[in-house]
C-alpha cells in the first residue's frame, strides 16, 4: 500500500512490531514542503538486536512537473530482522535508525543530504521534523558585528 502525498511527503515513521523473524513495518513521510530525491543515493538502516538490514525508499515520481525529481508517494519499508520473540503483549523491541536523506525544502529553496541516528521503538510512531531536515547554517566571521 502506497502513502499518498500530493506535493509533499509528510518521515511520520511507522516501525510495526511483530513476531520473531517477521517484518518491522516502517512508513516514511516527510514534514510538508520537504520533498526526497528520486535518484539520490538515500538509504535508511535499522538495527535491532545486532542484526542490520539498509534498505532505500521506493515509490512513485511526483505529479507536479516542476517536482519530477522527487517521491509524490512513498512505499512502506518492509525491514526483515529477527526481533528475538518480542510480539503482542511482550516489551518492545529497541533499535537504531540511520538515515541518509537527500531532500530539498521548497520553501527555504535550500536541498541538502541530511545525516540522522535516532533511537527507535518497535510499534511506535517516529515523526521526523522540519529541524532534524534541516541543514546546518554556516556562518563566517565576516558576518559578525
Amino acid at each position: 500500500m502506497l502513502q499518498t502525498a500530493l506535493l509533499t511527503l509528510a518521515l511520520p515513521a511507522t516501525l510495526l512490531a511483530a513476531q520473531q523473524n517477521a517484518a518491522a513495518e516502517m512508513t516514511v513521510e516527510l514534514p510538508s514542503g520537504v520533498l526526497l530525491s528520486r535518484f539520490a543515493p538515500n538509504q535508511l538502516t535499522l538495527s535491532v538486536g545486532g542484526q542490520t538490514q539498509t534498505l532505500r525508499p521506493l515509490g512513485t515520481p511526483n505529479r507536479h512537473a516542476d517536482y519530477a525529481e522527487y517521491f509524490g508517494t512513498l512505499e512502506p519499508l518492509r525491514f526483515r530482522l529477527p526481533l528475538g520473540g518480542r510480539g503482542a503483549g511482550k516489551t518492545p523491541a529497541q533499535g537504531t535508525l540511520s538515515a541518509q536523506l537527500f531532500v530539498c525544502d521548497k520553501v527555504a529553496r535550500l536541498c541538502a543530504m541530511r545525516t540522522l541516528k535516532l533511537q527507535v521503538t518497535l510499534g511506535k510512531t517516529l515523526r521526523l521534523t522540519q529541524a532534524q531536515l534541516q541543514p546546518a547554517l554556516i556562518s563566517s566571521e565576516a558576518d559578525r558585528p
